[in-house]
């Protein structure tokens, strides 16, 4: 179903699609074609991934993450398909997580050590990604996603720091900030019923099918692909992710960071996406115990980028800086962005000269820009 449009009729066995039978195939989500294995495969991919946090000890309770995925009736806050027993008459509207409540429980479990029963109703165990993560309703109603750091260091302090820089410098970036004392941070929800967010990733499995870099689809350092995704984004917002990632120096900008969002009826495109997912920058590498960290600060931050080539030094010459020169003069004549990462990190326990030492790395990182530009 893709909100209360039948797409397709599926026979799903315990943890795949057995037969498949497509009624409508301009609904079937943007890079998936008529075969069952394809769709599966979304499935997959848009599913909590099995190297997650606390996913093993979940499924002792539930059984496999797949079968789960059925049971919730495939239900997700990153678009709006769902999957209707053949025998329900269900509808989109009384069903949908934008609009109707849904257990903590999932989410309890993988960001926790929370134990015992689960209820599966929950966006939770459709949410891709490597970092713990869980989908909350706020007490104003709004669908909040809270991010956790696990074994990814200082990471909610990343993205806080990285959205600060980031809108500093005009950059269309999602919000974060820090929450339930500092352990995690939060961000809005990108989309609403009845819309789909399409990553980068699924447009390029939609126009070359047969490119495929890796098991999921990353299409990692091919700078022949910058051109195909200017076309689909457009250069100014594609440039304006290579030159926020070359400022925090994040690494992990795979396909399937990048997105924008369609009428999943009208199958129109609305927006890009706001830039997300952010936190593999900045502090990730960061050794807290190394005392030398202050002074070598450039030989711990990350130099490799993503998804057209590596490292970033390369990667920014894709970019025309015309546009952003503005905004960038501004933060640095300002001295907002070492105010901003001083701040940000001032809760986080590192020691306050690494802090400082970073703030003036990526300060340079900026006027470097300017200079380039």
């Amino acid at each position: 179903m893709c909100v209360d449009v039948e797409v397709a009729n599926l026979e799903i066995g315990i943890s795949e699609i057995l037969n498949l039978e497509i009624l409508q195939s301009r609904y079937l989500p943007i890079g998936v074609s008529f075969g069952p294995i394809s769709l599966m495969n979304w499935f997959s991919r848009r599913r909590i991934p099995a190297s997650r946090a606390h996913l093993e000890r979940m499924e002792w309770v539930i059984g496999s993450i797949d079968s789960a995925v059925y049971k919730s009736f495939g239900l997700s806050l990153s678009d709006s398909y769902w999957i209707r027993p053949c025998d329900s008459d269900l509808e989109w509207g009384s069903v949908n997580f934008f609009e109707n409540d849904f257990s903590d429980d999932v989410g309890e479990y993988l960001m926790t050590e929370s134990t015992g029963g689960v209820d599966l109703n929950s966006p939770s165990i459709n949410t891709e990604g490597m970092v713990p993560k869980k989908w909350i309703v706020d007490s104003s109603g709004f669908r909040r996603l809270v991010k956790g750091p696990g074994r990814f260091t200082f990471w909610q302090y990343n993205e806080v720091a990285a959205f600060r820089v980031g809108k500093a410098l005009g950059i269309p970036i999602l919000p974060y900030a820090l929450c339930d004392n500092n352990r995690n941070c939060f961000c809005p929800c990108m989309i609403k019923s009845g819309q789909n967010l399409v990553t980068a990733d699924d447009i390029l499995r939609e126009k070359i099918p047969d490119h495929s870099s890796t098991e999921t689809g990353w299409y990692d350092n091919d700078p022949h692909l910058y051109e195909i995704l200017c076309g689909e984004f457009g250069k100014e917002y594609v440039d304006s992710i290579l030159i926020f990632d070359y400022v925090v120096r994040n690494r992990d900008r795979h396909t399937r960071n990048i997105a924008k969002i369609q009428d999943a009826v009208t199958r129109k495109w609305i927006r890009n996406s706001p830039i997300f997912d952010n936190g593999s920058s900045l502090m990730e590498n960061l050794d807290p115990f190394n005392d030398k960290a202050a002074v070598e600060v450039a030989k711990w931050v990350r130099e490799d980028s993503r998804p057209f080539c590596s490292p970033h030094d390369i990667q920014i010459n894709l970019v025309d800086l015309s546009p952003f020169l503005p905004k960038l003069k501004e933060a640095h004549d300002s001295g907002e962005i070492i105010a901003i990462i001083v701040d940000t990190y001032k809760t986080s326990r590192i020691n306050v000269e690494i802090v400082s030492a970073l703030a003036k790395y990526i300060h340079g990182l900026v006027g470097k820009l300017i200079k380039m530009g």
